[in-house]
């Protein structure tokens, strides 16, 4: 896979924490099984695993709170973003670099009129105020 192969990389183990697993999971396995230009489907053949550790967080509602975001972003990546990017390593580039949040220049200059940004990660969540307190709280 284009995302390995450069440093001879046949193993990966991806470490998590229990609430944001379902997603990071659906993420890598789309990830790793894109099309690849001139190698005839051959996705990443070498050996990958999930580990899951302690959620981290104390605060029962701060856990809620990341829990529920999670699960809006896992249902967004499904139902829209892996729609968006298609499924080769081409096109996943260029959604990467131009639409997704973290990477692209445009989250830069977008944000709501009211400071509050509305999209996180891989999609649009609502919270409420006590739960957008609670994030904050948990980073």
């Amino acid at each position: 896979m284009l995302h390995t192969e450069p440093s001879g990389i046949d193993k990966v183990i991806v470490v998590t924490n229990s609430w944001h697993m379902p997603r990071t999971k659906a993420i890598f396995d789309c990830v790793f099984n894109l099309r690849i230009p001139n190698r005839k489907g051959l996705r990443f053949l070498g050996d990958m695993k999930y580990v899951e550790v302690a959620a981290g967080i104390d605060d029962a509602n701060v856990l809620l709170a990341r829990e529920k975001k999670e699960k809006a972003a896992l249902k967004q990546f499904k139902e829209k973003t892996m729609k968006e990017f298609g499924g080769s390593i081409e096109s996943f580039h260029k959604w990467l670099y131009t639409k997704h949040n973290a990477y692209s220049a445009h989250r830069l200059i977008s944000s709501s009129s009211d400071g509050d940004m509305k999209k996180q990660g891989d999609g649009e969540v609502t919270l409420s105020a006590e739960e957008k307190a609670l994030l904050l709280k948990s980073y």
